[in-house]
């Protein structure tokens, strides 16, 4: 199965294109979030009666036939007042739930002070960045301090560097099954050495030949925070439904340290 997550722009030209998205796909359901403040909605419910009924941006002329579901977001609470007014009226921002899903994934594993460190000779490993190119020089400064996925991916698809040990590289991303996640945590330039810290089992490292690495980034809290008391997102009213607390009103209190 393929999930489409579309952008936020949902007035205008951007109704126009998500219209387009969807004939485009040709989706068997569509999920519509729902806000209780107008500006934050779409116009139209985006069923296929209303999709068929419209002019396509594109020329595409479809007649669809999918399911389609409408949700209300959540957290939205019913003493939230207006966009405007700093108070809990939705969800943070994208980058904030970014930090806060990550914080949430490395909480599980434990922390990454704790994670075993390897040094790995640059002659190892081929490295790749997945969601932009990156001059092959570059690589490591792009990598470095950043959540990398360790793959294993076939000899004959590296290029490796003929004239000397340095790191090797991919013509593009590979598509592979990952192994375990890491974290570099620091590069010898003069020893060619890249050390990286993860919880993944030795026999799986083993078969692990590439680092590739995205668009995440650890959160800043996470690299700079070292006082144990006082953790990011955390808060010390306990409430039946965490979702329920503001989050823009108790940071700005200072209960989200």
């Amino acid at each position: 199965p393929m999930i489409i997550n579309t952008m936020g722009w949902c007035q205008g030209l951007g109704l126009l294109m998500n219209a387009d998205i969807i004939r485009l796909s040709e989706p068997t359901t569509t999920v519509q979030i729902c806000s209780r403040f107008s500006k934050k909605n779409y116009p139209h419910s985006l069923s296929c009666d209303y999709i068929n009924s419209q002019r396509s941006y594109s020329k595409l002329n479809k007649n669809l036939l999918y399911t389609h579901l409408e949700f209300f977001a959540v957290p939205e609470r019913k003493c939230a007042k207006d966009m405007r007014s700093m108070d809990s009226w939705g969800i943070p921002k994208p980058e904030i739930l970014r930090e806060i899903k990550t914080l949430s994934w490395f909480g599980r594993q434990g922390l990454i002070s704790d994670f075993p460190v390897y040094s790995i000779h640059f002659s190892k490993v081929c490295l790749n960045v997945a969601h932009q190119e990156v001059p092959d020089r570059g690589l490591l400064a792009a990598l470095l301090h950043k959540p990398v996925d360790l793959c294993a991916v076939q000899e004959s698809l590296i290029r490796k560097c003929q004239d000397s040990d340095d790191y090797s590289i991919l013509d593009k991303s590979p598509v592979v099954e990952s192994i375990g996640i890491g974290v570099i945590r620091g590069v010898d330039s003069d020893a060619k050495m890249i050390y990286l810290a993860t919880n993944t089992s030795t026999d799986k490292l083993e078969n692990a030949n590439c680092l590739v690495g995205g668009s995440l980034d650890l959160p800043m809290s996470l690299i700079f925070n070292k006082n144990s008391s006082s953790q990011p997102f955390t808060t010390s009213i306990s409430p039946p439904n965490p979702l329920h607390l503001p989050w823009q009103k108790l940071h700005k209190q200072g209960v989200f340290l």
